[in-house]
């Protein structure tokens, strides 16, 4: 075994150097379940308005298309790398609905995507999905509804223009690449190592143990968010060879 041998006063010359850490996939909070304002019977079948107040029949008819506004709350304008966006129909009218088409676009028109829901009968849900991949979603949206009704068959109902149909929107496992939005606190979003070559000395050191010295770390934060680090250096130990 080699004996260590004392070769005087040496150690390593001030040095400079950086390692670059990229944020990683961010997850928005999901979107809780969130109704458009309601689609009534005298809006999707306006010739029904003089029979208001009535029993009668409601013969099938094809839904007049409308649009109604939706907002979401927690982002101006989103760029999915996944996620799903729940589409749910609640049916308050005493009539099924059919192949019902719903259209999400941009409030200039622009198409961004739809589903369609094949039947919803009276006083029950139906849901149909939206996958988000590549998307990107604004802040304001119209939501576009068309399809069609059987109306009431055989059955006499009381005919009230006021009953409605909602529209709600959920959103779920949120996976932005871009985004303006409020950030939930995320688990571990940053990920990275690097490497620091220590500069070269006159005498080589393959291992030291320091008398002195200061290893000052700045961290340069360039992101919008606050961020909590750990950073683990595994080539600086303790006396008993154990990192701190």
């Amino acid at each position: 075994n080699l004996e260590p041998m004392k070769i005087g006063d040496t150690g390593v010359k001030p040095f400079s150097d950086s390692i670059i850490s990229e944020m990683g996939s961010i997850e928005l909070s999901p979107i809780p379940s969130t109704a458009t304002p309601p689609f009534t019977l005298g809006e999707i079948n306006p010739n029904l308005s003089s029979l208001n107040g009535q029993n009668g029949l409601i013969p099938s008819f094809i839904i007049q298309t409308i649009e109604k506004s939706f907002e979401f709350d927690d982002f101006e304008t989103a760029t999915f790398k996944s996620g799903s966006l729940i589409i749910e129909i609640e049916n308050q009218l005493k009539i099924p609905l059919n192949n019902i088409s719903i259209k999400l676009k941009q409030t200039d028109g622009v198409y961004i995507d739809s589903t369609v829901i094949d039947e919803v009968n009276p006083s029950s849900t139906k849901s149909g999905t939206i996958d988000l991949t590549a998307k990107t979603l604004p802040k304001d949206l119209l939501i576009e509804v068309d399809g069609n009704s059987p109306g009431s068959s055989s059955l006499s109902v009381l005919i009230n223009t006021s009953d409605f149909f909602s529209v709600k929107i959920s959103g779920t496992a949120l996976i932005v690449s871009s985004a303006v939005a409020k950030i939930p606190s995320q688990s571990n979003p940053i990920q990275g190592n690097g490497i620091m070559a220590l500069p070269e000395t006159d005498n080589p050191i393959a291992e030291a143990i320091f008398e002195k010295g200061l290893l000052k770390i700045i961290i340069d934060n360039q992101l919008d968010l606050d961020s909590e680090l750990k950073m683990i250096i595994p080539n600086i130990q303790n006396e008993s060879y154990i990192i701190d």
